[in-house]
């Protein structure tokens, strides 16, 4: 078995692809059988060592490696594989060297907080199994994942938090208040109206745990910022990533409303997904009284409900940690 080093392209304008170039290159390994090159794996090489903005890389420096066999600089057909593979590898080294500065950086704010009058509640848990959030944005590569758009990890934004906190919520009103001739979905619809802009008089709500004024309390409205804050929550070092497939096994069904049919040959997209972690979660208030009860709700959200994409499979869904906020 051989082995050639090549240079990759970049769709980036001519000054970006010259540093690029020489921070990137494809490594082959082929063999020669009757006088002819055949190519048996390759894969993205950094050729400098060091941390790389795992964002960046992921969303903006994306290497192409260009197929042997075409001369129209068509780009080899596994290149989103590697280009993920590439992704994951970088993103081990950056882990190790940035992830707990971050986190102690995190905490400081946290401390910062406690002493200009904010109560803070912070907690961890654990991903369940796998998580991608922003599966679905839009991408070079088709699917996509939210990474920190300064530090390169992938997070959870607070404004996720908050929605999948306020859905529960809404749930939770709609399972005690619905009455057996109603739709469910209309249930569901008429009370998140009503939590944006809610009556003036002669509404309200209960669970055993939470009142409707206070749900518009926390979550503020149309008119009225929400008085409990929901940050974005950090990984620990622990955190891995992988890769997953979408596999769809009827094409031209979705694509141009065909039969489906076992003849039709399935098209595997992969994706990336964070496969293992532990997140760090903070939520600040002046009010203790209502921050408690958020923390309760989001804990709740977080393990029967979920957050991200696919969460009907059991994506994004947590479990308790055996350990508090720490580095």
């Amino acid at each position: 078995m051989h082995k050639q080093i090549k240079e990759v392209k970049f769709s980036n304008p001519i000054d970006t692809k010259k540093v690029l170039n020489s921070i990137f290159e494809a490594e082959e390994f082929y063999e020669i059988k009757n006088n002819k090159k055949k190519i048996l794996d390759w894969n993205f090489k950094s050729k400098q060592n060091f941390c790389k903005n795992i964002n960046l890389l992921f969303n903006r420096l994306i290497p192409i490696k260009l197929d042997d066999n075409n001369k129209d600089n068509k780009e080899s057909k596994d290149n989103k594989d590697k280009h993920l593979s590439l992704v994951i590898e970088e993103f081990e080294a950056f882990k190790k060297t940035y992830i707990k500065p971050i986190f102690e950086r995190y905490k400081n704010n946290l401390e910062d907080l406690s002493r200009n009058g904010f109560k803070v509640e912070a907690f961890k848990l654990d991903l369940h199994w796998r998580m991608v959030v922003g599966l679905g944005s839009s991408h070079p590569e088709e699917t996509s994942m939210i990474f920190h758009h300064v530090y390169g990890f992938p997070y959870i934004p607070g404004s996720a938090l908050k929605g999948i906190t306020r859905h529960w919520v809404i749930l939770n009103f709609a399972d005690s208040h619905k009455k057996e001739d109603e739709n469910f979905s209309n249930v569901l619809e008429d009370i998140s109206k009503k939590l944006d802009k809610p009556p003036k008089e002669g509404f309200d709500l209960y669970t055993k745990d939470l009142s409707f004024k206070e749900a518009v309390d926390i979550f503020g409205t149309q008119d009225k910022a929400g008085n409990v804050i929901f940050f974005d929550a950090y990984p620990d070092e622990s955190i891995e990533l992988g890769l997953d497939v979408i596999n769809s096994h009827y094409p031209q069904y979705y694509i141009s409303g065909n039969a489906p049919g076992d003849w039709q040959d399935p098209v595997p997209i992969k994706f990336l997904v964070v496969k293992k972690a532990s997140f760090n979660f903070c939520l600040a208030s002046k009010d203790e009284h209502l921050l408690k009860k958020t923390s309760k709700l989001l804990k709740e959200a977080l393990v029967n409900q979920g957050v991200g994409s696919k969460t009907s499979i059991g994506y994004g869904l947590f479990t308790h940690s055996n350990s508090g906020l720490k580095g």
